[in-house]
């Protein structure tokens, strides 16, 4: 792979040398830069020696030590002068502020804004994440919003990667409609595209994520249906639809017999134009960087090396962000365009080989080329960017799915066509809308049978895995192998290509059934209290996840059980983030039944309507109840609800294998009788009414005076693990 490619080796140490400072970012002082400064220069003395003193083969490995130690500490130093301006941001951590802002991008519980104002002081043009109280659905990119904020020092290098170095909640918030010419253009393309789709049902909202990036209209429950279908890539603007926008006008103009510099030039302004206007977002601008690399490197050579334009393309994001490394979306980017290249000489072999066929050729070598053509080449490049992707898909998400390099092949191309088609009829539509409407409609045809066909799978369960079961370390395991292997090897590439995809897809297979085998005949009773209050019980017959308080709710305890989704969410009381918390689990994973306890004023009524509402747009089943519910688990077994006659307050109990477990929540105030009790934070009873063989309390609430000494302490979450058969269970984590 980087065999005679000395700017692809030279960059995956600068790369190198960024990962490694980014991980030691909390170790950034003097000595730490220091000591790369003088690594640097000791080498470049020795260069200098050895020019001077030694033959010249050893000149030679010494040059390239050199570099490779320059390189690696140039990414190092970068990271360190990048650390500079993150800490210039301590100045505004705690303080409160008026601003006035731009909406830049949507996301989940808030909006990254970009400063227009501010009280404070704060540097015009610097971006912080501002997270909202309450969902508004009518903000789009390029609001102006006014608020009251108290700033918090971001933490996370993943914000690091958007330059957002300051987090903050907003009161007061006034939202008002932008006034520039780019918001002013984006409103034109969305009142275009609602024009054309009208009457579909999701074609719309897609589109302008495909066209455009405005993902408003597409939710967290969009994203988990098209990931079940492994194709929630189509959903962001990155590679696929910049070399696909950029690429077919390109050809465009060459077929209208433009001079082929031209047309170059014209597609690369073409590429930053269209960038700009989805957001610079780091995927966009990665293929856009690679594509003008392309198109420079034609002009000038008449070929190119995709690897050093990825590489190059790579070196000037990092360049200007070095915290772009930690971004996902750049990552997966990345790898899946370079597994795409590695797979190159195998697809350049089966083209000449099969596909690439005289006029001569009979019509059964000609249909066999168009297969392999249509089927076989666009499962490889599939398959192999699934390979690359694993490892950051598996430290970075909680599901993967089986089906994606099936459905890349089928629903990527006819996607493809889609946004060929939208975009077209973006065009015509300031001459006639009629003439737009038109050609867009096969468009939304393509994009409502392809959502709906995956919701289909999501809502049954088909497609995705969980990725937090321990079998699958052994997939992650594999594929760094391949990966290495497969960048580094340079004799019988193809072979090894064939040979190493098969031992991944095989370690996969075996995975997916022996976690499914190992999880058959678990059962799990889990409470956690560290950033949301909930109950989840998994068995082999049914899963059940009981909400009782928190800010969101907590698709990864499902996920930790092998499970993709849930037999019962159960509301155990009403307050203010409870519609938030079941939004947010809706649109991670499918859910069949929502148990909801009846509205005891209109306040609980209105969150009661919003969820009945939501439900209906889920398909799922909600059933009220009013002061108890059982649910029945196996013939034998049970879980149950009761609400106390006081507000706020219920006991959740279990009764597994003739071993029962109680759990009070809210001021439950009647005796409790069980062999396994858990004290949440809300128990205000007397100890006394506690009659259980193990009861457990919070480490925190335990102190030389309260009167729970002498009971068993847990941490933040309390597991407990167990087969059917069994009355005795382990407690797996406290």
């Amino acid at each position: 792979m980087f065999k005679k490619r000395v700017l692809a080796s030279l960059i995956a140490l600068f790369v190198s040398g960024v990962g490694f400072a980014v991980l030691l970012r909390e170790y950034d002082t003097v000595s730490f830069r220091a000591i790369f400064i003088v690594l640097a220069v000791i080498a470049s003395a020795v260069l200098v020696y050895s020019r001077a003193n030694c033959n010249f083969n050893l000149s030679k490995r010494i040059l390239a030590v050199t570099i490779a130690v320059t390189a690696f500490s140039f990414g190092v130093l970068r990271v360190s002068l990048f650390n500079d301006g993150v800490k210039s941001a301590d100045i505004y951590n705690g303080k409160s502020d008026k601003i006035e802002a731009t909406v830049t991008e949507i996301i989940s519980g808030g909006v990254n804004v970009k400063i227009t104002n501010s009280e404070e002081g704060v540097s015009q043009g610097t971006k912080i994440r501002l997270y909202l109280s309450d969902k508004n659905d009518s903000i789009r990119i390029g609001d102006t919003v006014s608020a009251t904020v108290y700033y918090k020092k971001a933490e996370n290098p993943n914000l690091y990667s958007d330059r957002i170095f300051l987090t903050t909640y907003a009161s007061n918030v006034e939202i008002s409609e932008g006034k520039s010419l780019y918001y002013e253009a984006r409103n034109v393309l969305s009142s275009n595209i609602a024009m054309q789709f009208e009457g579909f049902e999701y074609a719309s909202d897609i589109s302008k994520a495909v066209v455009m990036g405005d993902r408003n209209g597409v939710d967290s429950y969009i994203f988990a249906v098209y990931r079940a279908g492994g194709i929630s890539h189509i959903l962001a603007i990155s590679g696929l639809h910049i070399s696909l926008i950029v690429m077919s006008f390109h050809k465009f103009l060459c077929l209208l017999k433009v001079n082929r510099r031209a047309s170059s030039v014209i597609s690369m302004l073409l590429a930053v134009i269209y960038t700009a206007l989805v957001g610079f977002t780091p995927g966009c601008v990665r293929a856009s960087v690679m594509i003008c690399f392309l198109l420079l490197s034609e002009m000038r050579f008449r070929r190119s090396d995709s690897a050093t334009a990825l590489f190059f393309a790579l070196f000037l994001l990092l360049l200007v962000n070095p915290y772009s490394i930690c971004s996902a979306s750049l990552q997966l980017s990345f790898l899946c365009s370079l597994g795409i290249i590695v797979a190159g000489p195998l697809i350049e072999a089966i083209e000449d080989r099969y596909c690439y066929r005289k006029r001569s050729s009979t019509v059964k070598s000609l249909i066999i080329g168009r297969i392999f053509a249509v089927v076989v080449i666009p499962f490889i490049i599939s398959i192999s960017s699934l390979l690359f992707s694993f490892p950051v898909i598996f430290l970075r998400f909680d599901t993967v799915s089986y089906l994606s390099p099936i459905f890349n092949i089928v629903v990527v191309p006819f996607f493809s066509f889609a946004i060929k088609l939208s975009l077209i009829a973006l065009l015509i539509s300031p001459i006639s809308t009629a003439v737009a409407s038109a050609i867009a409609y096969p468009a939304g045809i393509i994009y409502d049978c392809a959502t709906r066909f995956n919701a289909l799978l999501h809502e049954n369960d088909i497609g995705v895995v969980s990725l937090q079961t321990p079998c699958v370390y052994a997939v992650f395991v594999a594929s760094l192998a391949v990966i290495f292997i497969l960048l580094f090897k340079t004799k019988r590439h193809k072979r090894a290509f064939m040979v190493s995809t098969a031992v991944f897809a095989l370690c996969f297979a075996i995975s997916a059934i022996a976690s499914s085998y190992i999880e058959k005949d678990r059962v799990m009773i889990e409470y956690s209290d560290e950033t949301s209050e909930y109950i989840y019980c998994h068995t082999p017959n049914v899963n059940i996840y009981f909400d009782i308080n928190g800010y969101v709710s907590q698709p990864d305890a499902v996920y930790e059980s092998g499970s993709v989704s849930l037999d019962a969410y159960v509301i155990v009381q009403y307050n203010t983030y409870t519609y938030r918390r079941i939004e947010y689990l809706l649109g991670n994973l499918s859910v069949g039944d929502i148990f909801a306890p009846k509205p005891k004023n209109n306040w609980e009524n209105d969150i009661y309507l919003q969820i009945k509402e939501l439900a209906k747009r889920r398909n799922c089943v909600i059933i009220e109840f009013d002061r108890s519910y059982s649910f029945e688990i196996s013939p034998s077994d049970y879980a149950y609800i009761i609400n106390d006659n006081v507000d706020s307050s219920a006991l959740i109990g279990f009764e597994l294998s003739d071993k029962s477990f109680a759990i009070p929540c809210g001021n439950y105030s009647h005796p409790i009788k069980s062999d396994t009790i858990i004290i949440t934070d809300e128990y205000f009873g007397e100890d006394y009414m506690l009659d259980g063989g193990e009861i457990f309390v919070k480490e925190s609430s335990v102190s030389d005076t309260n009167e729970f000494r002498g009971f068993l302490t847990y941490k933040n979450r309390i597991k407990f693990i167990g087969k059917i058969a069994e009355s005795d269970f382990r407690v797996y984590e406290s």
